[in-house]
Order: structure tokens, then sequence, then C-alpha cells
């Protein structure tokens, strides 16, 4: 019996000689990164906020770049990433809504570059050009029935907004579409996109 006491007083002895585990280390917070390592991207129209086609592209300005009178017709609600959709009209000798010259929606809400966009157009087989339309001008061909249609996307230096631009439904020459595209590009008012 003197053994077990001599055992058990061993195994208490041990057991209290052991150290105790090591507290767990302590976590460092996470380093925010300092106000001057992060910018925020400023866009040319805060995001999320539509524009009226008035405000965005005054239709004097389109009128004279066109040579004809034109009116837009919002179709805004057409596309939820757009600033404005806005469907240009031609205006008949009696003063009333004729047929569409074309569709432009612009983009106001992300900072577009110009390299980026041709390496976008350029694998998407877009023909693109820097002298056309803007800073750059990308066109594609939409095949309609035996017929080619054109969409012709291009950035604007001023507004740093992106426009795209699609040809009236039986509109099949690029040249007018390009010319509706300069218009819009020309008409694009950087005071009316601050409304």
């Amino acid at each position: 019996m003197l053994l077990r006491w001599i055992l058990a007083a061993l195994v208490g002895l041990t057991a209290c000689n052991e150290a105790p585990p090591p507290p767990p280390a302590k976590k460092e917070p996470p380093k925010k990164p300092a106000a001057s390592s992060w910018k925020e991207i400023e866009t040319p129209v805060p995001v999320g906020k539509k524009l009226a086609c008035a405000s965005a592209l005054p239709t004097a300005k389109l009128s004279a770049s066109l040579g004809r009178p034109v009116e837009l017709i919002d179709d805004s609600a057409r596309d939820p990433e757009a600033t404005s959709v806005c469907r240009v009209m031609n205006v008949d000798k009696k003063g009333k809504v004729a047929d569409e010259e074309c569709l432009a929606s612009v983009y106001c809400w992300s900072a577009f570059n110009v390299a980026e966009m041709k390496k976008r157009c350029d694998a998407r087989g877009e023909s693109s050009s820097t002298s056309d339309v803007g800073v750059l001008t990308c066109v594609q061909k939409v095949h309609a029935g035996d017929y080619e249609r054109h969409v012709v996307t291009a950035l604007d230096a001023d507004t740093r907004c992106k426009v795209v631009v699609n040809a009236a439904p039986k509109q099949y020459d690029l040249e007018q579409t390009k010319a509706c595209a300069r218009a819009v590009v020309e008409a694009l008012d950087a005071d009316g996109l601050r409304l």
C-alpha cells in the first residue's frame, strides 16, 4: 500500500511540474492602408445617376452636327447600366418626328481606358481607329439578314464617357452610323452632365 501512495505522489508531482500550455498568440489587427495609398476613382457622372437625354445631348448641337433637325426620345429605362439612352429621331418639314436616325447609349459611370477598350475591341474582332470618332472608335458588324448593320463605340476625351451608337433598324450604311456617333460625341455637354 505504501507503494501505491508513493506512485500516486509521484504521478501528482509529475502532473504539477508540467508546464501549462502557452497562451494563444495575440493577433495583430489588420493594417488599414494609408489614406494616401488609395484614391476613389472620379467618374464623369455619379454612379447610378440617370440623366435626361436633353441634358446630356442638346438637340441644337445634334441638329447642327447632322445638318438637319432632330429630336430626342428618352429610352433610358432600356439599359440600367447606361447614364442615358436616347433615340435620335429625324424631324420632317412639317416639324413632326419622322424616322429614327440612331440609338445612342451614353455610359459615364466608369473610368474608361483607351488601351483596355482597344484590347477588348480587337479580341471581339471589331475594327478600331483613333481618328474616326472620339479618342477611340470601335465598329462591330451585326448581320441583319442579307445585310450588315453597325454598332459604333467611341470614347469621348472631353467628358470621359463611352458612347455606343446602334444603327437605325433599316440603316445599313456605316458612314451614316459613324456620322450619328460623331454628332452624339460632339453634342455631349460636360456642363449638362453635371446637372
